[in-house]
């Protein structure tokens, strides 16, 4: 091709990949002048896919930059930036350049994730039972403090001994309450309770006398410690009215 600009694979990263909310993302990316002429001044836009997708929209635009300079044959221009993270979860990326007469478009565009901690006190314990009677199963029960949506996808439930990751589909509301059980025989106890139950593949059987609950979002941070100490704290354990 005459003229075509690309990014190069895999060089569209963050310098941190794990950030605390509201902190400044920074970024780079390296394009390719692999056309045989002196390319055209170009843009480059990066967009926040809230679904995944390829193919964003202006809403999703989170950075830009127009008229860059224009790129000699086989050169390579090194861009970086920053945006603020202010949503918290894994967040899609995608960057995409642009530039009139590119003869090839297919390496124009390029992905990146970025996880983003929840603040403190995103989420609380409401009740957990960690003796069930024979006709019972443990559960654990938080509730979504915070003001933003939160996906518990790839978050860590664990206890003093033992940790498995959560997997989950869809996002929790403000103000919701999420219950976490081992098996689907918790709704031989409480059939009608909630919306959303997740089930982990692995269980952290819940200590009867001194144990913790500890509750890490995507990016490690933990945001909920429950401490046998904080029983009193708790609203109890009774799901039946609810």
């Amino acid at each position: 091709y005459q003229m075509n600009l690309a990014i190069i694979p895999e060089s569209f990263q963050f310098f941190d990949s794990t950030l605390t909310r509201n902190s400044q993302a920074v970024f780079s990316i390296d394009v390719c002048n692999k056309g045989r002429q002196e390319s055209n001044s170009f843009s480059l836009t990066i967009y926040r896919s809230s679904e995944n997708e390829d193919l964003p929209d202006e809403e999703e635009i989170i950075w830009t930059a127009d008229n860059i300079f224009p790129m000699l044959p086989d050169s390579i221009c090194s861009i970086t930036g920053e945006f603020p993270a202010n949503r918290s979860g894994r967040n899609h990326y995608r960057a995409i350049i642009e530039m009139s007469g590119d003869e090839y478009i297919g390496d124009n565009a390029a992905s990146a994730d970025l996880l983003v901690g929840y603040p403190d006190a995103s989420v609380t314990l409401n009740e957990f039972l960690a003796y069930p009677a024979g006709d019972q199963v443990e559960f654990i029960e938080v509730i979504n403090c915070s003001d933003e949506q939160v996906c518990f996808d790839e978050w860590w439930l664990g206890d003093n001994r033992s940790r498995v990751k959560l997997s989950a589909t869809g996002k929790t509301a403000p103000g919701a309450y999420v219950v976490i059980a081992p098996d689907s025989s918790f709704f031989d106890s409480f059939p009608t309770v909630l919306d959303w139950v997740i089930i982990p593949d692995k269980w952290p059987v819940l200590g009867n006398t001194f144990d913790n609950i500890i509750l890490k979002d995507i990016t490690g941070q933990t945001c909920l410690l429950y401490t046998s100490d904080a029983a009193d704290e708790l609203d109890g354990v009774d799901l039946g009215g609810r």
